[in-house]
């Protein structure tokens, strides 16, 4: 017989569908790595950057390629070349990657720029169509 926890009646209680199990033991068997965790939220915290990785986003979605920095930078809004520049720095590597055509998106960028667009840190849950 499976043990009972805590965690899992807060789920039930919650009407948060159930993790599946594999993910479970992904994510709650192993020690995740905070500091990274942290890093990456912090390089995300900023109007400007998610700006940069919804732009780029659409840009893949529409099959505009690589973006250049002039492009993006007028798509966000951004007045200052060197503050568009410091922000577009902070994703460079983790969340963006410079080719030599433009800007694109790191598998992590697009997976930040997915929940960005879905809601996942906005929504309440109650999200109907419409």
């Amino acid at each position: 017989m499976e043990e009972a926890n805590d965690y899992d009646g807060v789920r039930e209680e919650s009407g948060l569908s159930p993790v599946p199990a594999e993910v479970d033991a992904l994510a709650f068997d192993e020690r995740p790595d905070e500091g990274a965790a942290s890093e990456a939220f912090q390089a995300l915290a900023s109007e400007v950057r998610v700006a940069v990785l919804v732009q780029l986003a659409r840009a893949e979605h529409d099959s505009s390629g690589p973006q250049s920095f002039a492009e993006i930078q007028e798509l966000v809004g951004s007045d200052s070349s060197a503050r568009f520049a410091y922000h577009l720095r902070q994703l460079d590597g983790q969340f963006v990657q410079k080719t030599p055509e433009g800007y694109v998106l790191t598998p992590a960028g697009r997976r930040a720029a997915a929940a960005v667009l879905a809601g996942t840190f906005t929504d309440d849950g109650d999200r109907r169509a419409s």
